[in-house]
């Protein structure tokens, strides 16, 4: 059967172009914005901007997304580029305004939370292969967040976890990997193509967490003595909820932005101070109390004692509004030293290997007099160069796969 183009015009209506696809070039990425694919033909006389296209093999549906940009030009023949974007493009120009928490019925688990955001905003995707998480988000808010920025925000809680969207408008979610692929060994791997690096991502091996300020659950209560002179009065912590008794009886109080005048006291919560106004003649005497509920922040820190012994120390700051207690600042936190402190190795060559696909895991066993690159390796993302037929016999042409791979700690 071969290659198949189509292209669904919501306009023009639906148009078979396979016999004049010259060249098509995919880009395909674990945890991508959007993948990215062009289709370059010739002797296209519509403008198909915005139109849904696919791209199938023997029947199967690789590839699908819309037209982004048209570009002709004149080579002897008019030659027409296609420039498309795949489904997740989507994520971008939808916005999710809710709040989810561990105690509602998602339960705080990234899985339930992601297959309810897409079914409540992007119901075209399906959520099949969306696997359970058993991590749990104590609360997370998504204040009319784009879907794909509330996506990358849930993802920091679980950098293990992965994601992309299929041909067939599919969304994917594993931890690791998501099927064995094919072994790779010297056979495959097409000559002088061969490339190993040594990264670290943004190194720090030890990472402090800033979570949310938030008023503390608990009341506080000051004392102070009024002796008819003094008018400010300095809190120990930033107010909320703030009650202000002289002797036993609540005042009457607001913070400053909203004074109408009729106040006995005003309060400055920024300066944590409360103070008395001016259309208060005399300032009081007697005692007076301050019950109040702090603001607090969860501010911790984590580090891998091992790898500062032998590296020394480089540290980093990272700030999250999502993160509200202890507990969510321990588990972000071992993530982040986690995924910051372990050397790992990414390959890349080239192949004519056609099963390969992101989200594999593969056997890694390459060892010559030159190399030694042993192991489980992540398919994170793959390149293609396909020429659906030779120009000059009509012929199939072997498709070239250009892959990255990321090691499996």
């Amino acid at each position: 059967m071969g290659w198949s183009i189509t292209i669904d015009n919501p306009v023009l209506g639906q148009y078979d172009i396979s016999d004049r696809v010259l060249n098509i070039k995919t880009s395909e990425n674990l945890d991508n914005k959007s993948d990215t694919f062009t289709v370059e033909c010739k002797n296209i006389s519509e403008v198909h901007k915005y139109a849904k296209i696919d791209v199938l093999k023997d029947g199967v549906k690789k590839y699908s997304g819309y037209i982004l940009n048209q570009q002709d030009s004149d080579q002897g023949y008019k030659n027409t580029t296609f420039e498309c974007v795949d489904w997740s493009d989507i994520l971008h120009n939808r916005i999710i305004a809710k709040t989810y928490t561990n105690d509602d019925s998602f339960q705080g688990k990234p899985d339930l939370i992601l297959k309810d955001i897409l079914t409540l905003k992007v119901p075209e995707v399906t959520t099949i292969n969306i696997r359970e998480c058993s991590t749990i988000i104590d609360r997370i808010y998504f204040p009319y967040d784009s879907v794909m920025k509330a996506l990358d925000r849930i993802l920091e809680f679980i950098p293990e976890w992965h994601w992309y969207i299929d041909a067939n408008k599919d969304f994917h979610f594993f931890k690791d990997y998501e099927t064995d692929g094919p072994n790779i060994d010297s056979s495959k791997i097409l000559h002088r193509t061969l490339r190993v690096q040594y990264i670290g991502e943004n190194p720090a091996n030890r990472v402090w967490i800033i979570g949310a300020k938030q008023s503390s659950p608990n009341y506080i209560e000051e004392y102070f003595t009024g002796d008819g002179v003094q008018r400010v009065f300095k809190l120990a912590y930033e107010p909320n909820f703030t009650e202000i008794y002289v002797d036993g009886v609540l005042k009457n109080s607001k913070l400053e932005s909203n004074d109408d005048g009729n106040q006995d006291f005003l309060i400055n919560k920024g300066e944590k101070v409360f103070y008395i106004p001016d259309n208060v003649a005399t300032p009081f005497t007697g005692t007076i109390k301050a019950r109040y509920r702090p603001t607090i922040q969860v501010i911790d820190y984590f580090e891998n004692y091992n790898n500062i012994q032998t590296y020394g120390l480089f540290e980093k700051a990272i700030k999250n509004k999502d993160i509200t207690d202890k507990a969510s600042a321990r588990q972000f936190g071992k993530a982040e030293i986690k995924k910051r402190t372990e050397d790992k190795r990414i390959i890349s060559f080239s192949t004519t290997e056609e099963s390969i696909a992101i989200g594999q895991r593969c056997d890694v066993n390459i060892v010559t007099n030159e190399w030694n690159v042993v192991g489980k390796f992540l398919v994170k993302s793959i390149s293609r160069d396909i020429r659906p037929y030779n120009l000059r016999t009509n012929n199939p042409v072997p498709v070239i796969s250009s892959v990255v791979m990321e090691e499996l700690i």
